[in-house]
C-alpha cells in the first residue's frame, strides 16, 4: 500500500502498468481510488502507467481537520505528481475530482496532455448545495456530517441515486460503500462548502488543453446545462452524452469508457474540430464510429 508525504498531507494511491502513457485519475465525493478500479485492472500495463490517489479526509490518506478547498485539493495533486517526478501526463477527473482536475490544469496546464472530466462538477460550482446534497436535506446533512458510519443507510441510499445501473446487492458496490462510510466528516462539509462556492467558468477560456467532459443523462447531481456552459467557455472542449447512464460512467460502461478514454488520450492531433456541427454524442451505438470522426477532424478554433 503505497503513500506520499506532502507538506501537509501523506496520500495514499494504487499504481499499475509501466507503459509510457501517463494518466492520473481523482475520484469524486464519498470515494477513494476504488471508483477507478476496472481500468488500474483492464488498461493494458504495457502501454499505460496509472496512478489514483485518496484525496484528503478519504481512503488511506490523512484525515486533516480542516482545509477541504477544491484549491487545496488541486495542489495537493500537484504535490503528488512533483513528489512521483511523473513527466507530462493525462489528468482524468470523477465528480468532485473533475473540480480538482480542472482547478488543477487551470494552474498547471503545462504540466498536462489532455484532461477528461468524467460527470464534473460544473466550472460554475454548484452553489445548490448549501440547500442539498444529492437530494440529502438539512436535518439528513447534520446528521451525516456528525458520523458517516452512523448513516450507512442514507449513504446507501446516495451511492443507489448516483449508479443507478450497479446493483446494491453486488460486492462492488459494497466496497464503494464502505468506503464512503470511512470518509472524514470534515470532508464531507469542506468538500460540500467548497463546491458551493467555487467558480473558476471566467477562467476558462484560458485553458486550451484538448478537453473530453462525459456526462449520463441519468445524472441527478450534475446539470446538463451547466457543463454545456463550461464546455462552450473552454476553448478546445467537447461533451459526450451517453444515455441510461448515471453519475458514474466509468463504473456503469466500462468497456465503452475504456475504449472512449484510450482513443481519446491516444489521439496525436487534440484540436476541436469547427466543422462538426452537433459537439454532443447521443447514443451509445455510435459513439466509436462518432468520436473517431471527432478526432480525426479536430483542428483549432477560430
Amino acid at each position: 500500500m503505497p503513500f506520499v508525504k506532502l507538506s501537509k498531507v501523506t496520500l495514499h494511491y494504487e499504481h499499475a502498468g509501466h507503459g509510457r502513457t501517463i494518466l492520473v485519475l481523482v475520484h469524486g465525493n464519498f470515494a477513494s481510488w476504488r471508483w477507478w478500479l476496472p481500468y488500474l485492472q483492464q488498461l493494458s500495463p504495457e502501454q499505460y502507467t496509472l496512478y489514483a490517489p485518496d484525496l484528503r479526509g478519504c481512503g488511506d490518506s490523512d484525515h486533516p481537520s480542516e482545509d477541504y478547498a477544491i484549491e487545496r485539493l488541486a495542489e495537493d495533486i500537484h504535490e503528488f505528481v512533483t513528489a512521483l517526478k511523473l513527466p507530462k501526463f493525462h489528468l482524468v477527473g470523477h465528480s468532485l475530482g473533475g473540480a480538482v482536475s480542472l482547478q488543477f490544469a487551470l494552474n498547471h496546464s503545462n504540466l498536462l496532455h489532455t484532461l477528461t472530466l468524467v460527470s464534473p462538477a460544473p466550472a460554475e460550482g454548484m452553489p445548490h448545495l448549501k440547500r442539498t446534497l444529492f437530494g440529502i436535506g438539512p436535518a439528513e446533512l447534520n446528521h451525516l456530517a456528525r458520523s458517516l458510519d452512523l448513516s450507512r443507510s442514507i449513504l446507501r441510499r446516495v451511492l443507489k441515486d448516483m449508479i443507478p445501473t450497479l446493483s446494491p446487492e453486488v460486492k462492488e458496490f459494497a466496497a464503494l460503500l464502505d468506503d464512503a462510510v470511512r470518509m472524514s466528516p470534515h470532508a464531507l462539509e469542506g468538500f460540500v462548502q467548497s463546491l458551493a462556492d467555487w467558480n473558476v467558468l471566467e477562467q476558462c477560456p484560458n485553458l486550451h488543453l484538448p478537453v473530453l467532459i462525459l456526462w449520463g443523462e441519468q445524472d441527478v447531481i450534475v446539470k446538463r446545462d451547466a457543463l454545456e456552459r463550461m464546455q462552450d467557455a473552454l476553448p478546445n472542449a467537447r461533451l459526450l452524452i451517453w444515455p441510461d447512464v448515471g453519475h458514474a460512467p466509468q463504473l456503469e460502461q466500462e468497456g465503452a469508457f475504456t475504449q472512449v478514454l484510450s482513443e481519446f488520450v491516444n489521439t496525436p492531433q487534440h484540436t476541436t474540430s469547427d466543422s462538426w456541427s452537433d459537439p454532443h454524442f447521443e447514443r451509445p451505438q455510435s459513439w466509436r464510429a462518432r468520436l473517431r470522426l471527432w478526432l480525426s477532424q479536430m483542428r483549432p478554433r477560430r
